[in-house]
């Protein structure tokens, strides 16, 4: 593939096997920061159902090349609907891919076991 725009919360970091997954899929990949506080729905969704937060995902992504992709490391689950519909609607030629990982690392933290981010076996579905 060739080019990923990542969206990633400020507030996370890529684990070496997120990156390692990255270089070894596009030719290239770029961070698009979601800030701490998150966005509100109208600046995703906007009056026409693609707000100006949307709008700038997308245009970091080619519309006449084949292979790029929008990479959700962080989960914003509205814009991951309509990037979602943008890519299925035909406007522009781009896959939507999630980082997942079916491992669990559970820790004990005062007196609880809690379940933490693996840091292995990621893999973008």
């Amino acid at each position: 593939m060739k080019k990923a725009i990542v969206v990633l919360n400020e507030q996370h970091t890529l684990l070496e096997e997120q990156e390692s997954v990255l270089n070894e899929t596009f030719e290239e990949w770029e961070i698009f920061p979601v800030p701490a506080e998150g966005w509100k729905a109208e600046q995703i969704l906007g009056k026409y159902a693609i707000g100006p937060i949307a709008q700038e995902v997308l245009s970091h992504i080619s519309k006449d090349e084949r292979g790029d992709a929008v990479v959700f490391a962080s989960p914003v689950p509205l814009l991951i609907k309509v990037i979602t519909q943008c890519s299925v609607s035909g406007r522009s030629e781009f896959r939507v891919k999630i980082f997942h990982s079916d491992k669990r690392e559970k820790k004990e933290f005062d007196g609880r076991i809690i379940s933490v981010v693996a840091k292995t076996g990621w893999k973008l579905v």
